[in-house]
């Protein structure tokens, strides 16, 4: 990677740290029991972050396995050390609107005989199961869950008729009438519904649900840090919610609105203000910000391991 292109994505980086700082101190000082949030403060310890961090660490692991099953059903299998590191180093960029900056990986990937459109078509089919997965999740907040279940399966069916259908083509026929740049985005839709069969769209939904439900499960536990009166399912839910809305806003990260959400949910279910500020805050520290600090490792690896290209 060329040092000018380097020490833009360091001063990027470093500007969504600065704006999460400030954003948190303006969260923190909306409460109105300023002792009272100092005092929250100081009854936790590093070991009320063991499990929420623990359970991030393996929903990363889920979302991993999933792209590398979108990559071999691509065509592409790469040594495990390699994708791994590409995988997590989208990470560090993972504060940019959509997480489009997740896409560095395919500057990585080019080298290693990935072609760009291949590991586009990958991160579309990835960010697509995620929205469709936290969608459906915080739905169980206002619907019943046999509903929830028969959405996922109506949704599953349609993506594999969909990818069927764009198998086939059938737009070939109308190259003179498209624009140049549809033509291109059909071309790399159509490449990725080949990794669109039932049983990997099976697939990566339920890799989808254990990476996300294992974050909502350590929301659980931050939240149940304050309070005995949460129920699990419940509170998976709540965070899909507070990331689908933060997703929807289109903000870098969600940050803020993200937090904004799971703050005022958990008031409206009865949590004091301090204690819905903190499992918010704390949530998106054990999730974004330590998938943030496990990319811009990953990151630093690759660039002193020379993997890229100069």
């Amino acid at each position: 990677m060329a040092k000018p292109k380097l020490n833009n994505l360091i001063r990027w980086l470093a500007l969504i740290v600065l704006l999460g700082v400030v954003v948190y101190i303006a969260v923190l000082s909306t409460t109105d029991d300023g002792a009272g949030l100092i005092q929250k403060i100081s009854q936790l310890s590093l070991n009320n972050l063991i499990a929420p961090i623990g359970l991030s660490l393996m929903s990363y692991l889920f979302r991993f396995v999933r792209w590398r099953l979108i990559l071999k059903q691509l065509g592409h299998k790469l040594p495990l050390k390699s994708d791994c590191l590409y995988y997590l180093s989208g990470f560090a960029l993972t504060m940019t609107p959509g997480k489009s900056g997740e896409t560095i990986r395919s500057a990585f990937l080019l080298q290693a005989k990935v072609p760009v459109q291949t590991s586009l078509s990958a991160f579309v089919i990835e960010r697509s199961f995620d929205l469709l997965v936290v969608g459906l999740l915080a739905t169980l907040l206002f619907i019943p869950a046999l509903v929830t279940l028969l959405l996922f399966l109506s949704a599953l069916a349609i993506i594999c008729f969909i990818g069927a259908q764009l198998a086939k083509k059938r737009w070939l026929g109308f190259n003179v009438s498209l624009p140049k740049i549809a033509l291109h985005m059909l071309d790399m839709v159509s490449h990725a519904s080949i990794a669109l069969k039932p049983k990997c769209v099976l697939a990566y939904a339920l890799l989808g649900c254990a990476a996300w439900g294992a974050q909502g499960l350590g929301f659980y536990y931050i939240v149940h840090l304050f309070t005995q009166d949460v129920y699990m399912l419940r509170a998976i839910s709540t965070y899909c919610a507070g990331l689908f809305v933060g997703a929807a806003s289109l903000i870098p990260g969600g940050i803020g609105v993200t937090e904004g959400s799971l703050s005022w949910l958990l008031q409206t279910q009865g949590l004091d203000q301090n204690s819905a500020i903190l499992s918010a805050l704390i949530s998106r520290g054990c999730t974004l910000w330590l998938a943030v600090a496990i990319g811009c490792c990953a990151l630093t690896a690759i660039i002193r391991g020379q993997t890229i290209s100069k």
